[in-house]
């Protein structure tokens, strides 16, 4: 054993040597953890020692100079002293030279600036030495602040959450209540109208139930059985249909003996005008009127020789006539024409718009209207209506194939545009306009007081007038002045701008009013503008939409509610005699009114009415905003639930009431234009079936 000891004491030294190094790094990295988590303990422990330390040595410090003040204040004074005196000495030297005393103030000066700025260079390069440190630290407390105040907001919000939730609650039930009570209080004040608004809006579904019953496909099954009941016709149906051709027919008769007495009044008025001037005979008179038929039992005689004779010569259209074979295939042919004539647009329209460029007179062109008015029934019922629009939207596209520039259409005063104006004169037309303008007129009509004059020139004359007639005396100021004069003047100055506040009050009610009722406009008028607008973005796209909605309101303005404001005796919007004073009134506001639909502002033209550019402005921009709405309609298909094969579904077939007369004319004037009216490949197509 001792001799093995021996022999491997050198090996087992190295491995006890191994042992002890193992033992030993584990012990360090024992330590070395223990450290580790002690760091921060330790850390604490060696502040808190420096602290104790400084504080010791601040407090030893501290009591040494308080012992040794007295002394050290004496000795630190009689160095001050001797420091003061000694300087004070050489200054008064210094300073009792000339050269050196004239210098100084100069000298301080630039000292003190010197300072100055080198105090200020460091200043400015410490604080740019910190600022990154200083915002980092203001950054970084404002959000602890915040912070702090977040948390604390937050724990009081969910402390308090149960109270909030029930505060809540109890709000929300009081508001419910009183938004209750307050709609229900409404409710009862206007329960007339709530009752008016439910029975058409129950109108208006029952409306679209039956379009789509009539031109819908996949139609419900409730909706059939809502409608269900229409299907049996019964004996009063039938006497209703009878009395409602019968009404219709003497409507249509109505409506064109009051055109032609319209007409007879008018030559009438000529005729008296020439007896005045030119002293024409009585007798010349008496025998208008008596071939006119206006002298009472004799019109019907004339009438009664004039069937007679269309008896005679075999026509289709003689009252009381038995039609033989020839004479019943004509009727069926001027039928057949007729009937292409309401059904197929493009016809009439290419005659509109040969009629528009032809030699004729005014005369001709309006019977050429009359005729066509009554071919269409004067759109007394829905079908006769619907044709008549599509007819306008044809007359559109032809009218504009013929231009090049927008001006030039406005320009072109197209043929259609006066039938267009005659139809504007029908029964829903006319109610409307009368619903519109009535109360506007009338107040205007009641207000005796009321002067809309702005010309400066005529209001100055008028003051003059009324100060000679209060004193009694002639005027010193000269009668004839310019326009400037005249507003320099201050009574005329003062009736100016009340006449101009009055203007562009009276204007704004009438605007308001127009903009007010546009679903009351009636639906012809609406769509008319609608195609045209259409056909207008079709043919110059390249146009403003702003430029061509202004041609729009140039024809609802200016040919459909101008002339009823212009003119409203003639509209049956009032039924009295407008005086000079009113009818001036009423031109004012129509004048303020064009030029808010044209959108153009009042230029050196009228000078004075330039103050009311900016109202015209703003008015032109409602105006506008007014047109897109007044152009947004449905089709005429959705609103007259027409389609193609309508006529094919009638139990009766259509009627149109029309004399011999003017059978014959619009057949000569077809005859006449059919070049024009008819293309090439439908007149090759007319001839082959002919022959």
């Amino acid at each position: 054993m001792a001799s093995f000891q021996q022999q491997h004491a050198t090996g087992i030294a190295g491995i006890q040597a191994q042992c002890r190094g193992i033992l030993a790094r584990r012990a360090y990295e024992a330590r070395i953890f223990e450290l580790a988590e002690s760091i921060e303990d330790v850390i604490k422990l060696q502040s808190a020692l420096r602290a104790v330390l400084a504080r010791r040595r601040l407090l030893g410090l501290i009591r040494g100079l308080r012992s040794s003040s007295d002394a050290v204040v004496a000795v630190q004074a009689r160095v001050r002293g001797v420091l003061a005196r000694r300087s004070h000495r050489k200054m008064s030297s210094a300073l009792q030279k000339v050269e050196v005393s004239k210098a100084v103030g100069g000298l301080q000066s630039f000292a003190r600036a010197a300072l100055a700025r080198r105090k200020h260079q460091e200043q400015r390069k410490q604080l740019n030495f910190v600022t990154p440190d200083v915002v980092g630290v203001q950054a970084q407390i404002r959000g602890h602040l915040a912070r702090q105040e977040f948390e604390w907001w937050r724990s009081h919000l969910l402390q308090s959450e149960p109270v909030a939730v029930h505060l809540q609650s109890l709000l929300r039930g009081v508001l419910a209540r009183r938004s209750y009570w307050s709609k229900l209080r409404h409710y009862h004040e206007h329960l007339d109208k709530v009752v008016k608004i439910q029975s058409l809006f129950r109108g208006k579904q029952q409306g679209q139930q039956y379009r789509s019953l009539t031109v819908g496909k996949n139609v419900p099954v409730s909706t059939i059985k809502n409608f269900g009941h229409l299907l049996n016709d019964s004996d009063v149906d039938f006497e209703d249909e009878i009395e409602v051709e019968r009404l219709r027919k003497l409507v249509v008769r109505s409506i064109r003996e009051n055109q032609t007495l319209d007409t007879d009044v008018q030559e009438l008025d000529t005729k008296i005008a020439l007896l005045v001037k030119n002293k024409i005979g009585i007798e010349e008179l008496v025998r208008v009127k008596n071939e006119r038929g206006l002298l009472g039992p004799q019109s019907q005689a004339n009438l009664q020789r004039r069937n007679s004779l269309l008896v005679a010569a075999k026509d289709p259209f003689a009252e009381g006539q038995t039609l033989d074979r020839e004479a019943r295939h004509k009727l069926e042919l001027y039928q057949e024409l007729f009937y292409m004539l309401q059904t197929r647009p493009e016809y009439l329209a290419r005659l509109f718009a040969r009629v528009g460029k032809m030699e004729m007179s005014d005369r001709n062109k309006k019977q050429v209207e009359k005729v066509v008015l009554t071919l269409f029934g004067y759109a007394q019922n829905a079908r006769e209506e619907y044709l008549l629009l599509k007819l306008f939207q044809r007359c559109v596209g032809e009218e504009l194939g013929m231009v090049t520039t927008v001006q030039e259409f406005i320009r072109g005063n197209a043929q259609f545009i006066k039938l267009v104006v005659q139809y504007n004169r029908g029964a829903k037309e006319r109610k409307y306009l009368r619903d519109l303008l009535a109360p506007l007129v009338q107040s205007i009509m009641s207000d005796d007081g009321l002067d809309l004059e702005t010309d400066p020139a005529a209001i100055y004359r008028q003051a003059i007038n009324i100060e000679e007639m209060e004193t009694g005396m002639p005027s010193r100021k000269p009668l004839d002045v310019s326009f400037d004069v005249a507003l320099n003047d201050p009574a005329a100055r003062t009736i100016f701008i009340r006449h101009l506040q009055a203007l562009r009050a009276t204007t704004e009610a009438f605007l308001s009013a127009i903009i007010a009722t546009t679903n009351k406009m009636p639906y012809g008028i609406r769509y008319i503008a609608r195609e045209v607008f259409r056909a207008l973005q079709a043919k110059f796209p390249q146009e403003p939409e702003g430029a061509l909605i202004k041609v729009v309101g140039h024809l609802v303005y200016y040919r459909y509610l101008n002339p009823a404001i212009v003119a409203p005796e003639g509209f049956d919007v009032i039924e009295t005699l407008v005086g000079p004073v009113q009818r001036k009134n009423l031109a004012e506001v129509s004048k303020m009114l064009t030029q808010i639909a044209v959108g153009r502002l009042f230029s050196d033209d009228n000078p004075y009415l330039q103050p009311l550019n900016e109202y015209v402005g703003q008015a032109s921009a409602r105006f506008t905003a007014w047109l897109h709405a007044v152009v947004d309609v449905p089709d005429a298909e959705m609103q007259f639930a027409a389609e193609e094969f309508l006529d094919h579904t009638m139990s009766e077939r259509p009627v149109i009431y029309i004399s011999p007369n003017e059978i014959y004319s619009l057949q000569n004037l077809l005859g006449q234009q059919i070049d024009t009216v008819v293309s090439d490949a439908e007149l090759t197509s007319i001839r082959f079936y002919a022959c």
